[in-house]
């Protein structure tokens, strides 16, 4: 064969390849890439709703000790459908048992549990 068909052979061959990964592969990669920063973003978010969640209801709480326990507000409160399914059954339960302190020293003590599991910190 020709040496300079040969070239350009290969040269149509790279260029064919280049092509292929600068159009498809790229931005596949691209995408996973933003695809885990927007994961990131949004467990960040929900540690953060959880802190404020657990914050707003020990000052209600503490507010008014007579009014509610801690369990039912937080039960109550939106952010808690978030939390509930990363809170194991057995901790769970543990709620109901506790003083209200120790309730929210438990759910802050879950909360940075997640956030490590996350690696978040």
């Amino acid at each position: 064969m020709d040496p300079t068909l040969r070239l350009a052979l290969v040269a149509a061959a790279s260029a064919i390849t280049g092509g292929l990964i600068t159009g498809i592969i790229a931005p596949h990669i691209a995408w996973g890439i933003e695809k885990k920063k927007q994961k990131l973003a949004y467990k960040r978010e929900l540690i953060t709703r959880w802190r404020d969640m657990l914050g707003s209801i020990i000052r209600a709480c503490n507010a008014d000790p007579n009014s509610a326990d801690y369990v039912s507000r937080i039960e109550e409160h939106p952010s808690f459908i978030s939390l509930r399914p990363q809170l194991s059954s057995d901790t769970y339960q543990q709620l109901n048992v506790l003083s209200n302190e120790e309730c929210h020293k438990l759910l802050i003590k879950k909360v940075g549990q997640i956030e490590k599991r996350w690696d978040l910190i």
